[in-house]
Protein backbone atom coordinates (compact mmCIF):
# COMPACT_ATOMS: atom_id res chain seq x y z
CA UNK A 1 0.00 0.00 0.00
CA UNK A 2 3.20 2.30 0.80
CA UNK A 3 4.87 1.51 -2.65
CA UNK A 4 1.38 2.00 -4.67
CA UNK A 5 0.92 5.31 -2.69
CA UNK A 6 4.65 6.45 -3.12
CA UNK A 7 4.40 5.57 -7.27
CA UNK A 8 0.63 7.46 -7.58
CA UNK A 9 2.32 10.33 -5.50
CA UNK A 10 5.48 10.40 -8.35
CA UNK A 11 3.39 9.99 -11.24
CA UNK A 12 1.02 12.83 -10.35
CA UNK A 13 2.40 16.52 -11.60
CA UNK A 14 2.14 18.77 -8.53
CA UNK A 15 1.64 22.37 -9.48
CA UNK A 16 4.22 25.10 -9.62
CA UNK A 17 4.17 26.81 -6.82
CA UNK A 18 5.21 30.83 -6.55
CA UNK A 19 7.82 31.66 -4.64
CA UNK A 20 6.98 34.54 -1.43
CA UNK A 21 8.54 37.48 -1.97
CA UNK A 22 10.65 38.49 1.16
CA UNK A 23 12.09 41.46 -0.04
CA UNK A 24 10.15 43.53 1.80
CA UNK A 25 7.29 42.67 4.62
CA UNK A 26 4.19 42.14 3.85
CA UNK A 27 1.70 45.44 3.77
CA UNK A 28 -0.02 45.21 7.22
CA UNK A 29 -3.46 47.39 7.06
CA UNK A 30 -3.95 50.02 8.99
CA UNK A 31 -5.92 49.83 12.19
CA UNK A 32 -9.50 51.05 12.67
CA UNK A 33 -10.11 53.54 15.32
CA UNK A 34 -13.04 52.57 17.92
CA UNK A 35 -15.65 55.03 18.51
CA UNK A 36 -15.07 55.24 22.09
CA UNK A 37 -18.39 55.66 24.14
CA UNK A 38 -17.94 59.34 26.33
CA UNK A 39 -17.83 59.39 30.03
CA UNK A 40 -21.54 59.80 31.24
CA UNK A 41 -21.69 62.53 33.45
CA UNK A 42 -23.46 61.57 36.65
CA UNK A 43 -24.46 64.04 40.09
CA UNK A 44 -24.46 63.02 43.43
CA UNK A 45 -27.53 64.38 46.17
CA UNK A 46 -24.77 66.38 47.09
CA UNK A 47 -23.80 67.90 43.86
CA UNK A 48 -20.49 66.47 43.41
CA UNK A 49 -19.77 65.50 40.30
CA UNK A 50 -19.36 61.81 38.90
CA UNK A 51 -17.66 60.80 35.42
CA UNK A 52 -18.80 57.34 35.29
CA UNK A 53 -17.39 54.79 32.60
CA UNK A 54 -18.97 51.76 31.80
CA UNK A 55 -16.09 48.73 30.54
CA UNK A 56 -17.84 45.83 29.95
CA UNK A 57 -15.59 42.41 30.36
CA UNK A 58 -13.11 43.83 32.75
CA UNK A 59 -13.27 42.00 36.28
CA UNK A 60 -11.65 44.96 38.46
CA UNK A 61 -13.63 48.33 38.95
CA UNK A 62 -11.67 51.62 39.83
CA UNK A 63 -13.00 54.66 41.91
CA UNK A 64 -10.97 57.22 42.21
CA UNK A 65 -12.19 60.39 44.55
CA UNK A 66 -9.89 64.02 43.54
CA UNK A 67 -9.47 66.29 46.14
CA UNK A 68 -9.46 69.63 43.97
CA UNK A 69 -6.69 70.90 46.51
CA UNK A 70 -3.31 70.54 46.44
CA UNK A 71 0.13 71.72 48.61
CA UNK A 72 0.10 75.14 46.62
CA UNK A 73 -3.08 75.80 48.28
CA UNK A 74 -0.60 75.79 52.14
CA UNK A 75 2.40 77.37 50.96
CA UNK A 76 3.17 77.05 54.74
CA UNK A 77 3.39 74.02 55.70
CA UNK A 78 6.67 72.60 55.76
CA UNK A 79 7.97 69.77 52.98
CA UNK A 80 8.56 67.31 56.18
CA UNK A 81 4.98 67.66 56.58
CA UNK A 82 3.84 66.82 53.44
CA UNK A 83 6.33 64.08 53.06
CA UNK A 84 4.73 62.04 55.96
CA UNK A 85 1.28 62.45 54.74
CA UNK A 86 1.85 61.08 51.78
CA UNK A 87 3.29 58.02 53.32
CA UNK A 88 0.55 57.75 56.34
CA UNK A 89 -2.66 57.94 54.34
CA UNK A 90 -4.52 55.15 53.50
CA UNK A 91 -2.16 53.24 55.97
CA UNK A 92 -4.91 53.18 59.60
CA UNK A 93 -7.67 54.24 60.65
CA UNK A 94 -9.43 54.77 64.13
CA UNK A 95 -10.87 51.68 64.01
CA UNK A 96 -8.21 49.67 62.24
CA UNK A 97 -4.75 49.20 63.12
CA UNK A 98 -2.25 49.15 59.98
CA UNK A 99 -2.30 45.28 60.58
CA UNK A 100 -6.12 45.38 60.08
CA UNK A 101 -5.76 47.60 56.95
CA UNK A 102 -3.75 44.90 55.31
CA UNK A 103 -5.56 41.88 56.23
CA UNK A 104 -9.00 43.44 54.72
CA UNK A 105 -7.07 44.80 50.96
CA UNK A 106 -5.51 41.52 51.06
CA UNK A 107 -9.21 39.51 51.86
CA UNK A 108 -10.91 41.65 49.44
CA UNK A 109 -7.91 41.86 46.81
CA UNK A 110 -8.18 45.70 47.58
CA UNK A 111 -5.07 48.06 45.58
CA UNK A 112 -5.48 51.31 48.15
CA UNK A 113 -3.88 54.62 46.93
CA UNK A 114 -3.05 58.17 48.23
CA UNK A 115 -1.22 60.76 47.03
CA UNK A 116 -1.61 64.78 47.76
CA UNK A 117 0.45 66.15 45.23
CA UNK A 118 1.37 70.02 44.05
CA UNK A 119 -2.19 70.47 42.89
CA UNK A 120 -4.39 68.46 44.28
CA UNK A 121 -5.11 64.97 45.80
CA UNK A 122 -6.24 61.42 45.50
CA UNK A 123 -7.51 58.46 47.09
CA UNK A 124 -8.45 55.58 44.41
CA UNK A 125 -9.14 51.98 45.18
CA UNK A 126 -9.64 49.04 42.31
CA UNK A 127 -11.21 46.28 43.43
CA UNK A 128 -12.79 43.14 41.81
CA UNK A 129 -16.79 44.36 40.98
CA UNK A 130 -17.97 41.59 43.55
CA UNK A 131 -15.94 43.34 46.00
CA UNK A 132 -16.81 46.68 45.46
CA UNK A 133 -18.90 47.56 48.54
CA UNK A 134 -16.33 46.83 50.71
CA UNK A 135 -13.70 48.62 48.80
CA UNK A 136 -16.20 51.78 48.83
CA UNK A 137 -16.43 51.37 52.57
CA UNK A 138 -12.85 51.30 53.59
CA UNK A 139 -11.98 54.28 50.75
CA UNK A 140 -14.80 56.37 52.72
CA UNK A 141 -13.35 55.59 56.23
CA UNK A 142 -9.57 56.28 55.24
CA UNK A 143 -10.96 59.39 54.26
CA UNK A 144 -13.24 60.31 57.06
CA UNK A 145 -11.07 59.05 59.75
CA UNK A 146 -7.33 58.45 58.81
CA UNK A 147 -5.22 57.34 62.07
CA UNK A 148 -1.37 58.55 62.20
CA UNK A 149 0.92 56.73 64.71
CA UNK A 150 3.94 57.85 65.83
CA UNK A 151 5.47 54.46 65.79
CA UNK A 152 4.95 53.88 62.13
CA UNK A 153 5.69 57.60 61.02
CA UNK A 154 8.78 57.00 62.82
CA UNK A 155 9.56 53.94 60.79
CA UNK A 156 8.06 55.30 57.49
CA UNK A 157 10.87 58.04 57.86
CA UNK A 158 13.72 55.90 58.70
CA UNK A 159 12.61 53.41 55.91
CA UNK A 160 12.51 56.46 53.72
CA UNK A 161 16.24 58.27 54.71
CA UNK A 162 17.56 54.69 54.54
CA UNK A 163 16.91 54.32 50.66
CA UNK A 164 17.85 57.76 49.68
CA UNK A 165 21.35 56.99 51.65
CA UNK A 166 21.54 53.47 50.42
CA UNK A 167 19.90 53.17 47.24
CA UNK A 168 18.64 56.37 45.68
CA UNK A 169 22.31 58.30 45.99
CA UNK A 170 23.91 54.91 43.87
CA UNK A 171 21.31 55.06 40.99
CA UNK A 172 21.94 56.83 37.85
CA UNK A 173 18.64 57.21 36.82
CA UNK A 174 17.22 58.66 40.00
CA UNK A 175 20.41 60.54 40.53
CA UNK A 176 19.63 62.50 37.36
CA UNK A 177 16.22 62.35 37.77
CA UNK A 178 16.49 64.30 40.64
CA UNK A 179 18.94 66.56 39.58
CA UNK A 180 16.75 67.74 36.53
CA UNK A 181 13.67 68.52 38.80
CA UNK A 182 15.01 70.50 41.24
CA UNK A 183 17.09 72.50 38.87
CA UNK A 184 14.79 73.05 36.49
CA UNK A 185 12.07 73.56 38.83
CA UNK A 186 14.25 75.45 41.34
CA UNK A 187 11.65 78.41 42.00
CA UNK A 188 8.39 76.68 40.96
CA UNK A 189 6.52 74.22 43.56
CA UNK A 190 7.38 71.44 41.31
CA UNK A 191 11.04 71.86 42.79
CA UNK A 192 10.10 72.13 46.70
CA UNK A 193 13.29 70.25 48.31
CA UNK A 194 12.55 67.41 50.08
CA UNK A 195 13.57 67.10 54.01
CA UNK A 196 14.23 63.98 54.97
CA UNK A 197 15.82 64.62 58.52
CA UNK A 198 12.97 66.75 58.97
CA UNK A 199 10.45 64.48 58.41
CA UNK A 200 11.90 62.01 61.29
CA UNK A 201 10.68 64.79 64.05
CA UNK A 202 6.92 65.13 62.32
CA UNK A 203 4.27 64.20 64.82
CA UNK A 204 1.29 62.98 64.46
CA UNK A 205 -0.99 65.90 65.74
CA UNK A 206 0.74 67.98 63.14
CA UNK A 207 -0.69 65.78 60.33
CA UNK A 208 -3.89 65.66 61.70
CA UNK A 209 -4.38 69.13 61.28
CA UNK A 210 -2.96 69.30 58.36
CA UNK A 211 -5.13 66.64 57.01
CA UNK A 212 -8.14 68.68 58.19
CA UNK A 213 -7.11 71.90 56.56
CA UNK A 214 -6.41 70.40 53.25
CA UNK A 215 -9.39 67.93 52.99
CA UNK A 216 -12.05 70.27 54.71
CA UNK A 217 -14.33 72.40 52.27
CA UNK A 218 -11.99 71.61 49.53
CA UNK A 219 -14.10 70.50 46.52
CA UNK A 220 -14.31 66.56 45.22
CA UNK A 221 -14.60 65.41 41.65
CA UNK A 222 -15.53 61.29 41.84
CA UNK A 223 -14.16 59.26 38.93
CA UNK A 224 -15.71 55.41 38.43
CA UNK A 225 -14.57 52.99 35.67
CA UNK A 226 -15.60 49.50 35.17
CA UNK A 227 -18.01 46.37 34.32
CA UNK A 228 -20.95 47.87 36.63
CA UNK A 229 -23.52 49.86 36.02
CA UNK A 230 -24.46 53.10 37.59
CA UNK A 231 -27.37 51.38 39.54
CA UNK A 232 -24.77 49.15 41.10
CA UNK A 233 -22.69 51.90 41.76
CA UNK A 234 -24.91 54.98 42.91
CA UNK A 235 -26.44 53.95 46.27
CA UNK A 236 -22.32 52.65 47.34
CA UNK A 237 -20.96 56.64 46.81
CA UNK A 238 -23.97 58.01 47.90
CA UNK A 239 -23.73 56.02 51.31
CA UNK A 240 -20.50 56.29 51.73
CA UNK A 241 -18.72 59.17 49.70
CA UNK A 242 -21.50 61.61 50.05
CA UNK A 243 -21.17 62.69 53.70
CA UNK A 244 -17.38 63.15 53.07
CA UNK A 245 -17.34 65.07 49.87
CA UNK A 246 -18.82 68.82 48.56
CA UNK A 247 -19.24 69.83 44.95
CA UNK A 248 -16.87 72.62 43.12
CA UNK A 249 -14.33 72.83 40.37
CA UNK A 250 -11.11 71.50 39.53
CA UNK A 251 -7.66 72.99 41.19
CA UNK A 252 -5.99 75.72 38.86
CA UNK A 253 -3.39 74.88 36.79
CA UNK A 254 0.28 75.21 38.57
CA UNK A 255 2.40 78.29 37.59
CA UNK A 256 3.86 78.81 34.89
CA UNK A 257 7.26 77.54 34.08
CA UNK A 258 9.63 79.65 33.69
CA UNK A 259 12.77 78.03 32.52
CA UNK A 260 16.39 78.29 33.55
CA UNK A 261 19.46 79.08 31.14
CA UNK A 262 20.95 76.62 29.27
CA UNK A 263 22.96 74.48 31.75
CA UNK A 264 25.28 71.78 32.24
CA UNK A 265 25.23 69.88 35.54
CA UNK A 266 27.42 66.75 36.44
CA UNK A 267 27.08 64.34 39.29
CA UNK A 268 29.83 62.48 40.28
CA UNK A 269 29.89 58.77 41.25
CA UNK A 270 33.49 58.56 42.00
CA UNK A 271 34.97 55.22 40.69
CA UNK A 272 32.13 54.33 38.83
CA UNK A 273 32.44 52.82 35.39
CA UNK A 274 29.00 53.05 33.81
CA UNK A 275 27.52 56.85 33.11
CA UNK A 276 24.23 58.15 32.17
CA UNK A 277 23.80 61.12 29.35
CA UNK A 278 20.43 62.83 30.13
CA UNK A 279 18.46 65.89 28.23
CA UNK A 280 15.84 68.21 29.46
CA UNK A 281 14.09 70.77 27.29
CA UNK A 282 10.79 72.17 26.47
CA UNK A 283 8.13 70.76 24.87
CA UNK A 284 4.79 71.65 23.62
CA UNK A 285 1.60 71.26 25.94
CA UNK A 286 -0.88 69.36 25.32
CA UNK A 287 -3.53 71.61 24.20
CA UNK A 288 -0.53 73.43 21.30
CA UNK A 289 -1.50 72.65 18.19
CA UNK A 290 2.17 72.30 18.06
CA UNK A 291 1.67 68.90 19.80
CA UNK A 292 1.16 66.19 18.03
CA UNK A 293 3.78 67.76 15.53
CA UNK A 294 6.46 67.00 18.27
CA UNK A 295 4.87 63.71 19.62
CA UNK A 296 5.39 62.41 16.18
CA UNK A 297 9.02 63.52 16.22
CA UNK A 298 9.21 62.19 19.88
CA UNK A 299 8.26 58.65 18.54
CA UNK A 300 10.89 58.73 16.15
CA UNK A 301 13.74 59.77 17.79
CA UNK A 302 13.29 58.06 20.93
CA UNK A 303 9.96 56.87 21.38
CA UNK A 304 9.78 53.14 20.67
CA UNK A 305 12.57 50.21 20.51
CA UNK A 306 13.06 50.59 17.25
CA UNK A 307 13.70 54.44 17.33
CA UNK A 308 16.47 56.34 15.90
CA UNK A 309 18.60 56.70 18.77
CA UNK A 310 18.20 52.90 19.97
CA UNK A 311 19.05 51.96 16.36
CA UNK A 312 22.16 53.79 16.18
CA UNK A 313 23.44 53.75 20.02
CA UNK A 314 22.48 50.21 20.36
CA UNK A 315 21.88 48.19 17.55
CA UNK A 316 24.48 49.84 15.33
CA UNK A 317 27.12 51.11 17.29
CA UNK A 318 27.14 48.80 20.61
CA UNK A 319 27.22 51.83 22.91
CA UNK A 320 23.92 50.13 25.64
CA UNK A 321 21.45 48.54 25.93
CA UNK A 322 18.82 50.79 25.10
CA UNK A 323 18.16 54.90 24.77
CA UNK A 324 14.98 56.66 24.69
CA UNK A 325 12.99 60.04 24.06
CA UNK A 326 10.07 60.84 26.12
CA UNK A 327 7.62 63.95 25.52
CA UNK A 328 5.32 64.40 28.66
CA UNK A 329 2.88 67.01 28.58
CA UNK A 330 0.45 68.83 30.94
CA UNK A 331 -2.17 71.71 30.99
CA UNK A 332 0.38 74.53 30.71
CA UNK A 333 3.81 72.57 31.12
CA UNK A 334 5.52 70.17 29.18
CA UNK A 335 9.01 68.61 29.34
CA UNK A 336 11.30 66.56 26.51
CA UNK A 337 13.54 64.39 27.95
CA UNK A 338 16.09 62.04 26.73
CA UNK A 339 18.65 59.57 28.35
CA UNK A 340 20.93 56.73 27.40
CA UNK A 341 23.29 54.76 29.99
CA UNK A 342 26.88 53.65 28.77
CA UNK A 343 29.76 53.00 29.57
CA UNK A 344 32.13 55.93 31.22
CA UNK A 345 34.77 55.64 28.32
CA UNK A 346 32.23 55.96 25.93
CA UNK A 347 30.37 59.26 26.69
CA UNK A 348 31.92 61.44 23.91
CA UNK A 349 31.14 58.60 21.91
CA UNK A 350 27.79 58.53 22.69
CA UNK A 351 27.54 61.98 23.23
CA UNK A 352 28.34 62.40 19.44
CA UNK A 353 25.38 60.37 18.14
CA UNK A 354 22.90 61.95 20.45
CA UNK A 355 23.72 65.37 18.81
CA UNK A 356 24.21 63.46 15.81
CA UNK A 357 20.34 62.05 15.96
CA UNK A 358 19.08 65.56 17.11
CA UNK A 359 20.82 67.75 14.53
CA UNK A 360 19.16 64.93 12.05
CA UNK A 361 15.52 65.43 13.34
CA UNK A 362 15.95 69.32 13.13
CA UNK A 363 16.99 69.27 9.69
CA UNK A 364 15.64 66.73 8.44
CA UNK A 365 12.25 66.30 10.24
CA UNK A 366 10.68 62.87 9.91
CA UNK A 367 10.04 59.86 6.96
CA UNK A 368 6.64 59.17 5.98
CA UNK A 369 7.00 55.48 7.35
CA UNK A 370 8.34 56.96 10.68
CA UNK A 371 4.99 58.59 10.39
CA UNK A 372 2.73 55.95 9.86
CA UNK A 373 4.81 53.86 12.75
CA UNK A 374 3.63 57.00 15.17
CA UNK A 375 0.18 56.94 13.95
CA UNK A 376 -0.41 53.78 14.15
CA UNK A 377 0.92 53.65 17.76
CA UNK A 378 -1.45 56.18 18.98
CA UNK A 379 -4.45 54.23 17.30
CA UNK A 380 -3.28 50.81 18.75
CA UNK A 381 -2.92 52.47 22.37
CA UNK A 382 -6.36 54.29 21.89
CA UNK A 383 -8.10 51.35 20.58
CA UNK A 384 -6.86 49.45 23.75
CA UNK A 385 -8.25 52.40 26.40
CA UNK A 386 -10.68 49.85 27.57
CA UNK A 387 -8.37 47.15 27.86
CA UNK A 388 -9.07 47.35 31.84
CA UNK A 389 -10.58 49.79 34.16
CA UNK A 390 -7.26 51.17 35.18
CA UNK A 391 -6.15 52.43 31.11
CA UNK A 392 -9.89 53.47 31.02
CA UNK A 393 -10.13 55.51 34.48
CA UNK A 394 -6.41 57.48 33.38
CA UNK A 395 -7.62 57.99 29.86
CA UNK A 396 -11.12 59.59 30.72
CA UNK A 397 -9.74 61.44 33.58
CA UNK A 398 -6.72 63.46 31.23
CA UNK A 399 -9.74 64.10 28.63
CA UNK A 400 -11.85 65.78 31.56
CA UNK A 401 -8.79 67.83 32.91
CA UNK A 402 -7.97 68.86 28.95
CA UNK A 403 -11.87 69.40 27.99
CA UNK A 404 -11.78 66.94 25.65
CA UNK A 405 -14.35 64.30 24.30
CA UNK A 406 -13.74 60.64 23.11
CA UNK A 407 -14.67 62.34 19.70
CA UNK A 408 -12.02 65.04 19.87
CA UNK A 409 -9.26 62.92 21.01
CA UNK A 410 -10.13 60.32 17.77
CA UNK A 411 -10.38 63.23 15.34
CA UNK A 412 -7.11 64.42 16.42
CA UNK A 413 -5.23 60.70 15.68
CA UNK A 414 -7.03 60.66 12.58
CA UNK A 415 -5.41 63.77 11.64
CA UNK A 416 -2.28 62.64 12.76
CA UNK A 417 -1.74 59.91 9.60
CA UNK A 418 -2.09 63.44 7.40
CA UNK A 419 0.68 65.61 9.15
CA UNK A 420 2.80 68.12 6.98
CA UNK A 421 5.65 66.29 7.11
CA UNK A 422 7.64 69.72 6.20
CA UNK A 423 6.48 71.33 9.74
CA UNK A 424 8.56 68.87 11.83
CA UNK A 425 11.46 70.27 11.42
CA UNK A 426 10.66 74.13 12.12
CA UNK A 427 8.52 72.72 14.98
CA UNK A 428 11.34 70.28 16.83
CA UNK A 429 13.89 73.22 16.36
CA UNK A 430 11.57 75.48 18.52
CA UNK A 431 12.31 73.34 21.30
CA UNK A 432 15.26 70.91 21.17
CA UNK A 433 17.27 73.50 19.17
CA UNK A 434 21.10 74.31 20.84
CA UNK A 435 19.90 77.96 21.42
CA UNK A 436 16.46 76.69 23.15
CA UNK A 437 16.07 77.06 27.08
CA UNK A 438 18.20 73.22 28.01
CA UNK A 439 19.48 71.01 30.55
CA UNK A 440 22.24 68.69 29.92
CA UNK A 441 22.88 65.81 33.33
CA UNK A 442 25.91 63.68 33.46
CA UNK A 443 26.40 60.53 35.73
CA UNK A 444 29.71 58.88 36.62
CA UNK A 445 33.44 59.37 37.46
CA UNK A 446 34.41 63.15 37.14
CA UNK A 447 38.00 61.91 36.34
CA UNK A 448 37.02 59.82 33.55
CA UNK A 449 33.66 62.10 32.18
CA UNK A 450 35.33 65.42 32.50
CA UNK A 451 37.96 65.60 29.32
CA UNK A 452 35.65 63.68 27.42
CA UNK A 453 33.14 66.63 27.86
CA UNK A 454 36.08 69.50 27.72
CA UNK A 455 36.24 68.03 23.64
CA UNK A 456 32.40 69.72 23.04
CA UNK A 457 33.23 72.95 25.39
CA UNK A 458 31.04 71.28 28.35
CA UNK A 459 32.00 72.77 31.50
CA UNK A 460 29.28 70.80 33.97
CA UNK A 461 28.83 72.12 37.61
CA UNK A 462 29.85 69.15 39.31
CA UNK A 463 27.68 67.96 42.40
CA UNK A 464 27.57 64.93 44.79
CA UNK A 465 24.86 62.39 44.63
CA UNK A 466 23.54 63.01 47.80
CA UNK A 467 23.52 67.13 46.43
CA UNK A 468 21.57 65.73 43.88
CA UNK A 469 18.91 63.58 45.47
CA UNK A 470 18.47 66.42 48.16
CA UNK A 471 18.14 69.06 45.93
CA UNK A 472 21.15 71.00 47.90
CA UNK A 473 22.87 72.78 45.03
Amino acid sequence: MIFALCALAGATELPELNAPDRSAPPAVDPPALLELDEAQQMTLSNGVHVEFVRVPGVRRVEVDVRIERGQTALPDIPMAQWQMLNAALGDATRNRSPEAVSIYTDLYDIDLNYSVSVRRGRADISVPRENLAQAVELLAETIAEPAFLRKELRRSARNTLQWVVGQAQHRFSTTANYAMVYHWYRDHPFGRRPDYAGALRVKPSQLTKLYERWRDGAPAIVSVAGDVSWSDVEPLLEAHLVPLTRPGHRAPPVPEVVPPAASVLGIDMPGSSQAMIQLLAEGPRRDSPEFATANAANFALGGHFLSRLNANLREDKGLTYGARSNLYAFLNLSRWTLSVEVRGKDVGAALTEVRHELARLLDEGITPAELDAAWRAEAVAWNTVRANASSASNQYTTMAEHGDTAADVRTRIEQLANLDLSTVGPTVRTYLDASAPHLWVFVGDRATLEPQLAEFGLEPRWITAAQAVNGRF
